[in-house]
């Protein structure tokens, strides 16, 4: 029960373009991966906090230090050092990507604007954005030709993959709360750099239960990654000062060169 239990039709008509955003997010992501691998999608990922500080700008007056762009740029740079052996370019591939971005950091601004203008929870914008992105979703699964397939089978004949299913669907559903909850309280620049940063560890984490190789270069950019986001969350909220910027600057910048 409670007000957080039924839509509201003057949120809903707001909060529609959002859900299209994050619909488009869905589709340009896979459509990128459809002509480029993971590992190049998601270096291509880390411009996104450079699309969000001049969007964010133009659309919310928010300015951003000189430094933290730098740090940004480190960022990008180490991922793109980790990244470097899978590295494969393809035109429609990096165009879909550049898309996914500009889409992403349009709407991550959008979900900031209207929370200071509704006043609703995390629970109730991950309500409205699930809810509403239903049509859009069933247009796009028409669109690719989703509709023509089966796609309850596998679920119908197989345990482990019903499971799986749930324990993304849950997870999903935390994800989506945990992400609204963050976002009213972070920018949207830097929301996507904890975002894009939190994967590095992941993947330092899968390489050694995988026991994948990595190399000495990867390594390192991976450290520089990490340092670069943990100098910038810092200098975001003004704990880095402006001699400890220009050191880390000093000591990233030969690393990324």
């Amino acid at each position: 029960g409670g007000r957080g239990a039924k839509l509201r039709y003057s949120v809903a008509v707001q909060w529609l373009p959002i859900a299209a955003f994050f619909c488009f997010n869905l589709f340009s992501s896979l459509q990128s991966m459809r002509h480029i691998g993971v590992a190049t999608f998601s270096v291509l990922r880390y411009l996104q906090p450079l699309f969000s500080v001049p969007l964010d700008y133009l659309i919310r007056g928010i300015t951003t230090r000189v430094e933290c762009v730098v740090l940004l740029v480190i960022v990008f740079v180490g991922s793109v050092m980790y990244g470097h052996y899978d590295l494969e370019y393809d035109g429609w591939g990096y165009g879909w990507a550049l898309l996914h971005n500009a889409s992403m950091t349009c709407y991550l601004i959008l979900v900031k604007l209207k929370n200071s203008k509704l006043d609703i929870s995390a629970n109730e914008m991950s309500l409205y954005n699930n809810i509403l992105s239903l049509p859009f979703l069933g247009f796009l699964a028409y669109f690719v030709g989703e509709t023509t397939h089966d796609l309850t089978g596998p679920l119908r004949r197989d345990l482990n993959t019903q499971l799986i299913v749930g324990a993304s669907c849950f997870g999903g559903f935390c994800v989506s709360i945990t992400a609204f909850q963050a976002q009213k309280v972070l920018t949207p620049t830097s929301f996507i750099t904890l975002n894009n940063v939190s994967k590095l560890p992941a993947i330092m984490v899968s390489t050694f239960i995988f026991d994948a190789k990595m190399s000495v270069l990867s390594a390192a950019g991976v450290t520089v990654s990490l340092g670069g986001g943990y100098a910038y969350a810092l200098a975001t909220t003004g704990q880095l000062s402006a001699t400890n910027g220009i050191m880390i600057m000093g000591l990233g910048l030969p690393v990324v060169a």
